[in-house]
């Protein structure tokens, strides 16, 4: 059983990145929840490789405790994103409430509402802004860049929608934008 206790150290430190998550997101600093969690992560996560260095583990054993730490990180945020996100939790959510009527769950969950809770969240996290002049929807830098690596990653995995594709390197692929 003394041989395996290092299995524990991962889950105990991704535990403790989620409890400083928590306390992150309710403090008044910038940043949207990912980027709180990846900070938390971060500083768990240097703190989990110096204790591993400190425990002296094995080469094997230390790497593996990283990764766990790495994959059950990359869960919860992927966990935590998907329930932000969520028509069916936020409905749920909604009727935990107890004061929503069947009109009012229709009007919250129709399509311009919806697209416009998106279109709002976009412009929040940097990747659209509104044109001075007119009300039209400008597509930033930002968002630039993270089509273009989508795109890459859509031709490098060979699950491109698109009819042209995009070759090259992240970088490449913006330019071709």
């Amino acid at each position: 059983m003394a041989n395996v206790i290092w299995l524990l150290i991962a889950p105990a430190f991704a535990l403790a990145a989620v409890v400083l998550h928590s306390v992150l997101t309710r403090l008044p600093i910038p940043g949207n929840v990912v980027v709180r969690f990846l900070a938390a992560a971060a500083i768990i996560g240097v703190g989990l490789t110096a204790f591993v260095v400190a425990l002296n583990l094995p080469v094997d054993q230390a790497i593996s405790v990283v990764l766990i730490y790495l994959l059950m990180c990359e869960l919860y945020t992927f966990l935590f994103t998907f329930a932000m996100t969520s028509v069916s939790v936020g409905l749920l959510l909604a009727l935990r409430s107890g004061s929503n009527s069947e009109g009012d769950l229709e009007e919250r969950y129709n399509a311009t509402a919806m697209v416009e809770a998106r279109m709002t969240r976009l412009i929040t996290n940097g990747f659209l802004r509104l044109r001075a002049d007119n009300d039209d929807y400008v597509v930033t830098p930002r968002a630039t860049r993270v089509v273009a690596i989508f795109r890459f990653l859509r031709t490098l995995f060979r699950n491109a929608r698109d009819a042209e594709p995009v070759l090259g390197t992240p970088t490449d692929a913006a330019r071709a934008l």
